[in-house]
């Protein structure tokens, strides 16, 4: 299937320029000036499994890698969204591709405001009427006003297990590539333009729902230095041939792939060896580990002795 950011560039879904307007040309403008990138199918499988909890750990590292970024990958590559009773509840019309154009404020790589695109065929392009501002710093200041706007709005975008710190430093806003719509609303006699405005936005929280901590996860395998592993695609001979045809030309985009670590060996020699084989066998889930030199992921192991498995047991008592 055609990568997401060259149906953007190559045509105008009458859905997304109905509702945009112009706006759709303002973003596919600043999507074609973005740069690029495509998720391999192992790299955006092990985001979409990442604890919450690990997040929560490494914000300060979920840095994004330019000033204006676009990401996309398959949509089907993300297991636990693709299972996700909304969405199984679309059968065969779920969507195809999904990508977030990311923004930086300030030049900050933690402060952001990023913008949700999905398609669900090579000519229905769909994006949501909000946006949302990221504050992955530990400025107070930016966070205290990060809290202000989640009080204006309400409602939340993120994963249930998530803590109020971590809810604490996204809010979403009225997308600004959707302006033209909220300009129309407004122009609708006889609403309550407060009441219209909330139902926009409580509907438009579906379309978000925990993709901020999926994306994060993007970014932050993206900053180990031990996991991406990028390629540049060659599309020039596919250029020449479109350009002689007077057809658009296909974006240059860089491929990302995980370049997962060796298993760890729980049965080597030395002290650490020993003592490794004296734990009880349990699966590790994949984790951050941040040292001087950096931060790296440790995918999911198998550690101790796996004769010695743990066990676990529980009384059920009837109250």
């Amino acid at each position: 299937m055609t990568l997401l950011c060259n149906i953007i560039n190559q045509c105008e879904p009458a859905d997304a320029k109905l509702v945009l307007g112009d706006g759709y040309k303002l973003l596919r403008r600043d999507i074609t000036s973005a740069q690029k990138f495509v998720l391999d199918a192992s790299l955006a499988e092990v985001a979409d499994r990442i604890d919450v909890k690990e997040i929560e750990r490494v914000l300060d590292q979920c840095r994004v890698p330019f000033e204006t970024t676009w990401i996309e990958c398959l949509h089907r590559d993300r297991p636990l969204f693709w299972s996700a009773p909304e969405i199984e509840s679309m059968g065969p019309a779920k969507p195809k591709r999904v990508g977030i154009l990311v923004k930086t404020v300030d030049n900050n790589p933690l402060r952001f405001l990023s913008t949700l695109v999905w398609c669900f065929g090579d000519n229905d392009v769909q994006t949501s009427l909000i946006s949302v501002a990221s504050d992955l710093s530990n400025d107070q200041v930016s966070l205290e006003s990060m809290k202000d706007m989640r009080r204006s709005f309400g409602g939340t975008i993120m994963a249930a297990g998530s803590g109020k710190e971590i809810e604490n430093r996204s809010t979403a806003l009225p997308s600004p590539y959707a302006m033209e719509f909220f300009k129309k609303l407004m122009r609708v006699p006889k609403i309550d333009l407060s009441e219209a405005m909330n139902d926009v936005m409580t509907q438009a929280y579906h379309d978000w729902a925990s993709e901020p901590l999926f994306w994060w996860s993007v970014f932050a395998l993206l900053n180990c230095r031990n996991v991406a592993q990028s390629e540049q695609a060659n599309v020039s001979k596919i250029n020449k041939a479109r350009k002689k045809r007077g057809m658009p030309l296909m974006a240059e985009h860089t491929i990302l792939r995980l370049r997962l670590p060796m298993p760890i060996s729980t049965n080597g020699g030395g002290s650490s060896g020993a003592l490794q084989q004296e734990m009880r066998g349990h699966f590790v889930r994949g984790h951050f580990k941040i040292r001087r030199s950096g931060m790296f992921w440790w995918s999911n192991f198998y550690r101790g002795d796996p004769t010695r498995p743990l066990s676990k047991t529980y009384v059920v008592e009837h109250a």
